[in-house]
């Protein structure tokens, strides 16, 4: 993290550090050289607190997060404002790498409304649009795009929010208003950098918008945990869920490849394996051998808190 953000009790927000890209609500100089989306930027640098300056309809801010470079910060209504880096269209404001111009690439060559369809423009939902050399930042806060929905009614602001190097989760309700809290279910909305399945869905897309991640259905996350590409979650059954990068071993699962669909999260295990493989084949089959793996242990006690540093990651048990 190249730069901080603090809450007042007021309701103010106050930034300082890196500043390049706008992550600290102050607009950076121009600078020379190439502009778009893929630019570099020299460093710069906030040295004292500084208060960011929101739209007159939010109102006191009550949470704030920070990722690599940009910043996230929700008001007491749960209306979420985004500022910083935008080139991995991590900032939740819809799908922002087009001018809104020409679609085609999103949407195919063929006419959406000739089909009965949406027209290309209105499906696609953004907040800003950057023209060719315009650099993919904003230096004050821009209220979200709320994610999209298909047979039901809208989500409810987030909970609460969660931000890695450059992308974004935000934790929604999804179950019905009458539901108690014991019954309460929530889904996880990914947005920004997927290169390496830090948004728990798959690896369709480098980049994508507000889209769930892939958690067991009618289950309810805690707690989120982000790194540097990789995640964790917590559910409230106490089972641990992480997805994303595992280069150095991160995810826990004593393996080292990408995890684009999150995987349940136990202690290595302990027990030995079989010698000799067994055969599985159906009577009459050809024989099939495989060696069973040893039986997964559980952690010592229910986790009770994740943590996630930039290539690592650590739990809690009671």
């Amino acid at each position: 993290l190249e730069h901080a953000a603090f809450v007042t009790h007021r309701g103010e927000l106050f930034c300082v550090g890196g500043n390049e890209w706008g992550q600290c609500g102050v607009k950076p100089p121009k600078q020379k050289g190439p502009m778009g989306a893929l630019e570099d930027r020299s460093r710069i640098e906030i040295l004292s607190p500084t208060k960011v300056k929101f739209p007159l309809d939010a109102g006191p801010i009550a949470s704030v997060v920070v990722g690599g470079r940009h910043t996230l910060a929700a008001d007491a209504q749960g209306r979420v404002f985004a500022f910083g880096d935008d080139r991995r269209i991590q900032l939740g404001l819809g799908d922002t790498r087009t001018q809104g111009t020409d679609e085609r690439n999103a949407y195919g060559v063929i006419r959406q409304d000739v089909l009965g369809g949406k027209d290309t423009k209105t499906d696609i939902k953004r907040a800003v649009a950057y023209r060719y050399y315009d650099p993919h930042m904003q230096s004050q806060p821009v209220r979200t795009v709320a994610p999209a929905v298909y047979n039901r009614p809208p989500y409810p602001p987030p909970s609460f929010l969660a931000c890695g190097e450059d992308f974004t989760i935000a934790v929604h309700r999804d179950s019905p208003d009458w539901f108690s809290k014991d019954q309460e279910t929530n889904v996880l909305m990914c947005s920004g950098e997927n290169a390496e399945g830090q948004c728990g869905r798959g690896l369709q897309e480098q980049q994508q918008s507000w889209t769930p991640v892939r958690l067991p259905k009618r289950s309810r996350t805690v707690s989120v945990a982000c790194g540097n590409a990789h995640c964790l979650a917590l559910l409230t059954s106490g089972e641990l869920f992480a997805w994303g990068s595992s280069s150095q071993g991160q995810l826990g699962n004593g393996k080292r490849a990408i995890k684009a669909k999150p995987v349940k999260v136990t202690l290595q295990p302990t027990g030995e394996a079989p010698a000799e493989p067994q055969n599985v084949a159906q009577p009459g089959m050809p024989p099939e051998y495989r060696a069973a793996a040893p039986e997964a242990e559980a952690f010592p006690g229910r986790v009770v808190e994740v943590a996630c540093g930039f290539r690592s990651s650590a739990v809690i048990c009671e």
